[in-house]
């Protein structure tokens, strides 16, 4: 029973998804087999969910080209900023707040990336059990798009994938959020995942073992399931801790810290950047991280239940949204140089999986 069930979590991250993708190239490269064969369940949040879809849809795509994706697309995805009056006084006089008044980046790109990639393919035609999260602000709650649960109950579940990569990857100051209508429901004002799980490993695990269950028959076949619904967790009950592999993937850190000398004379502008892409989501990654090593230790044998890929990243390519040619080229091959330092531990993440 050892590893019965395998599971696939991805961070967000923005541009660096390049990382992630060429780690998923490898393992697909190694073990000969597309990852949604390879995993019963996979969980993306933002840019991470954009690669979980790419990966399982209906048509899937590769791992290498979903990192064409990011190296053909990424300057149409973060396409400039348009400035409005505030943003253009502060740049003018210097201001901290410059960056901190633009718009947010023109959605039309985006929008028509994920068309070309997405089309009409919906979440219930997803090749294995799908996973991504997203936050409703006017509901003041997250909201969870799962291929479970479009299956179960469509009319109000089953989502265009190209909706659901654009609501979980709507990161707050960079993308407006999305809005998405009908469904049963009042409209949902939805932006990225990343705000509450920007990585989703225990989301993951959450999910995996309602499927577990599912799969072992243990629901009922006139157990009601027509309440099911992206807002509320729809659990079995259940005495088991099952046997499962996990391995999640982190969108890669730069070893930034903040001097106290230094912050002590920040205002809140200059508070931030540093606050959002360093303290805040790396803690977060951090915390979930700790809490899924207690959740899935490994076993008696010491095989592992559940692996963490994340990589340190130069300094220089820490924003989430530089899609320039010379960022995109650094961060693969410092995924690259990654990929070869982890050999032998992708061989034995390829052997448990393969």
């Amino acid at each position: 029973m050892k590893h019965a069930l395998k599971i696939l979590s991805i961070d967000g991250g923005g541009i660096k998804g390049i990382l992630p993708s060429v780690i998923l190239t490898e393992v697909e490269r190694r073990t000969g087999q597309p990852i949604h064969k390879l995993f019963d369940v996979v969980a993306g949040t933002s840019t991470g969910g954009i690669l979980a879809m790419g990966l399982c849809k209906a048509a899937p795509l590769s791992a290498k080209e979903m990192l064409s994706l990011y190296q053909k697309e990424g300057e149409s995805i973060f396409t400039k900023r348009k400035k409005n009056f505030l943003s253009r006084l502060g740049s003018r006089f210097g201001s901290a707040g410059g960056s901190a008044t633009q718009m947010a980046y023109d959605i039309a790109g985006i929008e028509q990336v994920l068309d070309r990639y997405f089309g009409k393919s919906r979440l219930s035609t997803a090749q294995t059990n799908l996973l991504v999260t997203s936050h409703d602000v006017e509901k003041g709650m997250p909201f969870y798009f799962s291929s479970r649960l479009a299956k179960i109950n469509p009319k109000e579940e089953d989502f265009e994938m190209k909706e659901v990569a654009r609501s979980t990857s709507a990161a707050p100051t960079y993308f407006e959020p999305n809005i998405l209508s009908g469904q049963g429901e009042s409209d949902m004002v939805l932006v990225d995942g990343g705000v509450f799980a920007n990585n989703p490993s225990t989301l993951a695990y959450a999910e995996a073992k309602e499927i577990w269950k599912q799969r072992r028959e243990i629901i009922l076949p006139s157990m009601p399931t027509e309440d099911a619904k992206g807002y509320v967790a729809v659990v079995t009950p259940d005495d088991l801790d099952l046997p499962f592999y996990m391995l999640s993937l982190g969108c890669g850190f730069a070893p930034t810290t903040v001097r106290a000398k230094d912050s002590a004379k920040w205002n809140a502008f200059k508070w931030f950047e540093p606050l959002m892409a360093d303290i805040f989501m790396r803690s977060v990654s951090e915390s979930v991280h700790y809490s899924m090593q207690h959740l899935m230790p490994p076993y008696t044998d010491h095989s592992p239940r559940y692996e963490r890929l994340d990589m340190e990243i130069p300094e220089k390519c820490r924003e989430m949204d530089n899609a320039s040619k010379e960022n995109i080229e650094a961060l693969v091959k410092t995924a690259e140089l990654y990929v070869k330092m982890k050999s032998a531990e992708i061989d034995g993440i390829c052997e448990i999986i393969g």
